[in-house]
């Protein structure tokens, strides 16, 4: 999967930036920019790991969705159909 953050200099040292707006990432508030280039490396590291994970999950749940429809629609579709889910 392609990194969403990167790292590059600044006047003051290293800014974390996210690389599909090229905006200075942001973390609890802080704009973080002018960071040692050692600490620049491990945050853009951990963004892209929790990016990516987070990724995975909402994955999983679409999928998880489809196949619960797909379950729903294929109980459904015997003689009963969907009005047998339904009460007056």
């Amino acid at each position: 999967m392609a990194a969403r953050y990167g790292i590059r200099p600044d006047p003051d040292g290293w800014t974390v930036y996210d690389i599909s707006t090229d905006l200075p990432a942001e973390v609890n508030g802080f704009i973080q920019v002018g960071l040692p280039a050692d600490d620049a490396d491990d945050l853009a590291e951990l963004l892209n790991r929790l990016d990516n994970e987070q990724s995975a999950v909402v994955s999983h749940c679409r999928r998880r969705r489809i196949m619960d429809i797909r379950q729903l629609a294929a109980d459904t579709s015997g003689a009963r159909g969907l009005g047998a889910y339904v009460r007056s």
